[in-house]
Parts: structure tokens; sequence; C-alpha cells
């Protein structure tokens, strides 16, 4: 964690003394000893080291007794710090193993603001950085600098300036959200000997309506590091996530409450913008001169994900996963393409369907007419005579891959997976790139064959290209990035 980041964690990861305020059954509040843990990358945990409430049961006169351990669920459990912060604890589970010792475990914390049981854990307000989203913003915080240096050394009759860049923040808007790309800055002024200036890049979401903390989750946070993932080609992490009230309209810069996230997911490492990085990680997305704002971006991604497009649901989920074999990868990748394919051409599909139920209903009703088979082999006949044309895999690949632009088939052909199946015996049609990717597909989804690790995975990277480039494209992203995707090697 870089700890002088301009973006500054409320709390940084540690072990915190509290305050543990726990609901006992008169509809009271008893305060107990113990600590938070907040951890980087994982779900928040503590310790309660007094007598809990409600774990005792009374016995005949003046006896009691309990068992251990004991489970108690709270959907909301908070503890308060000696620094005057709280931390908020969504899905709470606290296992009481002895009567003054208890575990507390929850799916994610809420650190910062007290929590107020008024308003309820509803906000309008989150602050995201993903790693390198500075990439995407295509404007960097400063305009220029003048630096009073001649031959290597200061020229003290000179003087040093920044000019500041104004475009390097910009806001979206539609009727219900704004979404803002910005910088946090942070400057060392007061040492006479040293300066220095300071910029993290973050992105403010606003909501006109409250919403809750899993709405934030699923259509802006998760969906915007996909996005983020999508543009430079590799799976990104989220470094800082908060979420909280602000003080007046949207696109204002004071919070009324502001919760730092803490569960698995976010790395708790806020950084600083440098060219370097930016340059080493070049995005396909512009938000500053792309014809689609990144508002309207994220709205399409939850308008494909509601209506459950196969690219989504498949490659989607590819994006912000775990490094996965290259066997499993290409059949995933082979599937969101297929799937694809029949989701985008099903009215066409369906039509074809009706027709060919009706012409095989005229040709067996006359074939049976006239044949002598015994009513076995016309009920298998009718099984068999498929009710749907056959649309092989190789079929929707060919029809997949000229809706993007051109390069994907040439690049296949050349890969070893394709010249170790050229002669196959079952002989791929004119040595097809997408007929021998079916026959491969079948290979592996059935057991057949086996393929090298390295070849799988060249042929992996280019179908994964494919599926940038058809997901760009059904985002709303320009043929120029699709095109990038595919035959760039930077991206």
């Amino acid at each position: 964690m870089d700890e002088s980041a301009a973006l500054k964690l409320v709390l940084p990861p540690d072990i915190y003394r509290c305050t543990w305020k726990i609901p006992d059954s008169k509809g009271g509040v008893q305060e107990l000893g113990g600590d938070i843990h907040l951890r980087a990358d994982m779900p928040p945990r503590g310790q309660i080291y007094e007598e809990f409430p409600d774990v005792w049961e009374k016995g005949e006169g003046k006896t009691k007794s309990a068992g251990f351990p004991q489970e108690k669920i709270y959907p909301v459990l908070v503890c308060s710090l000696i620094n005057g912060r709280a931390v908020t604890l969504l899905e709470a589970r606290v296992s009481v193993f002895a009567p003054d010792r208890a575990m507390v475990f929850a799916r994610c914390a809420l650190a910062g603001s007290p929590h107020s049981e008024e308003r309820g854990m509803r906000f309008n307000r989150a602050k995201i950085q993903i790693g390198n989203v500075d990439s995407l913003f295509g404007v960097a915080p400063t305009k220029s600098r003048s630096l009073p240096g001649v031959g290597g050394e200061v020229d003290f009759e000179g003087k040093w300036g920044v000019e500041p860049e104004p475009e390097s923040s910009h806001w979206w808007e539609d009727g219900d959200a704004s979404f803002g790309m910005a910088y946090d800055s942070s400057v060392t002024a007061a040492d006479p000997y040293h300066f220095r200036m300071r910029f993290s890049p973050v992105v403010i979401v606003d909501l006109r309506e409250e919403a809750s903390f899993d709405e934030l989750l699923e259509r802006w946070l998760k969906p915007l590091q996909k996005v983020v993932s999508l543009a430079l080609g590799k799976r990104r992490e989220v470094t800082y996530f908060a979420v909280g009230t602000r003080r007046s309209e949207m696109r204002s810069k004071g919070w009324d409450s502001q919760y730092q996230v803490y569960g698995s997911g976010i790395k708790q490492e806020p950084f600083d913008s440098n060219q370097r990085d930016v340059m080493r990680n070049p995005s396909v997305m512009n938000w500053k001169t792309d014809s689609r704002s990144p508002l309207g971006v994220l709205r399409h991604w939850s308008k494909l994900r509601e209506e459950h497009n196969p690219l989504i649901e498949t490659y989607g989920t590819l994006l912000t996963a775990q490094m996965q074999h290259p066997r499993a990868k290409l059949l995933l990748l082979l599937q969101a393409l297929e799937g694809l394919h029949g989701f985008e051409n099903k009215d066409k599909e369906e039509e074809a369907r009706v027709k060919h139920k009706s012409r095989r209903s005229a040709i067996l009703d006359e074939m049976l007419s006239v044949t002598s088979l015994s009513s076995e082999d016309k009920k298998f006949l009718r099984r068999n005579f498929t009710n749907r044309p056959l649309v092989s895999l190789d079929a929707r690949l060919r029809e997949t891959f000229s809706s993007i632009p051109e390069g994907v088939m040439a690049k296949l052909a050349s890969t070893s997976l394709m010249a170790s199946l050229a002669d196959d015996p079952r002989e791929p049609k004119d040595k097809d790139p997408a007929d021998i990717l079916r026959l491969a597909r079948n290979d592996l989804s059935h057991g057949n064959r086996g393929y090298p690790v390295q070849d799988l995975e060249e042929v992996a990277e280019i179908l994964e290209r494919a599926a940038r480039a058809h997901l760009l494209r059904c985002l709303g992203g320009s043929e120029g990035a699709q095109a990038r995707v595919i035959n760039g090697e930077n991206y």
C-alpha cells in the first residue's frame, strides 16, 4: 500500500480496539469490549472479551445453564473505536464459545462515520478506484509544468510552476445518476527543501435516489471493474471503495457520511497516477473522446445482464476471474461466442425452425404413408428426424467472426493447433479454422483427445480478443476500438 498516495484510507488495515454494541432480548444494547480486524481483500472479523447477553437459560431455583458454542445472526452490527470512528458490519455472525468470549465474522465492513439508525443502510454516493483506471480517463491532471533549470542546475531567478488541467475532471449525467472522473490531490508544501504534488484517479457515482449497498455493488462497482478490465485486456483489482451520503446536490464535494468498505475483492491499495503506468497499460476506451459516455456503457452493461446476454454471463465473468487452465478457458470462450450468435440471431433461427418443422412433418407423413416400416421403426424415424435445423459450431463461428473487424481467422490459421489438425482423418472443410475448432471443441468436451497446453493457450488468446471485440461492439464501442483489440499487440 502506498501510504503517501493522494487518496487516503479512512482506516488503514489493522486491528483496532473497539466497543461492540450488541442488541439484547429486552430491546436494549449492551456495550462490550473487544477488537475488530479490518483486513485487505478479506472479510472482517473481531473478538468480544466481555460476557455476552442472553447466553444463559434459567433452571430450577437460582441455577442457570448454557451450551456452547452459540450462534447469533445480525443483519447489521456496529462497533465504535476510541478515535471516534465506527465500523458497521453487514451480515454479521457471532460465535459465542464461552460466556465471555466470542468471535465475530461478517460479509463486509463499512468503516468511518457512525451509523445512523434513522437513515438506515442507504446511500447516494460511491467513490471507486480500480487499477489503471486513469488509462481510460484520457486526460492528465496537469496541463504544463515549468522548471527553472539551466544545464542541470537550478536557476534561482526563475520560478517553478504547475498549470492544472480543468478538463481532467468531467461528469456525465442522466435523469437518475451522475458519473464523474476526477483526481484526488495532495501537496507537500510546508518543507522549504521539498515540494511534491500527487494525484490519485477516482470515479464518483452520485445517485438521485438512495440505494442499498448491494445495489451499489451490482449496478456500479462490479460492472465498472469489468469495463475497466475489458478496456485494458487484463484483470484489474478494486483498490478503493467507499460509500456514503453527500451533503447537498449531486456532484457536490462534501460528504455527509462516508464509509470505507472492507471485504473480499477490495485491495485497500490506493495508488497515484504516473505517466509510465498509463503508457504501459493502454486502453481501447477513452472516456474523454469516445462518443459513448462511461455512464451510458454501464447502463447498457446492466441492460445486457438483465437480458441474459450469453457474452455477459460467460465471458463477462472471465474478465475478473482468476487465471484458468487453457482448456477450460478455450471451451468457455467458444461457448460464449456460440451463445452470442444464437442470442443475436434467435428471431431468424426461430423462423427457420418453424419452416423446418413444417417441411419435416410433410416429408415424414409422405414417407410413412408409402413405407412398410414397422411401428417401432416409424417411432425411431420420428424421434431422430430433428425438429430443428442443424446449425454447427463452425457455421456460427464464421458468422460471428465476420461481424467484427477482420483478422481473427487469419490469426487462428497460423496457430500450432490448426496445423496439428489440418490433416485430421475427419477431414475439416478446406482446412478451415472454424471447422478445426469444431473438431477440437468436440474432442475436449467429450474427452476424446487432449492437446498441448501451449497450443490451447495460443488459440484461447485469439478467441479472447474476438470475445473482447464483440463485447465492445455490444456496448457501443467503435470499430476502431474493436480493430485495436484484435490486431493491436499492446491492447
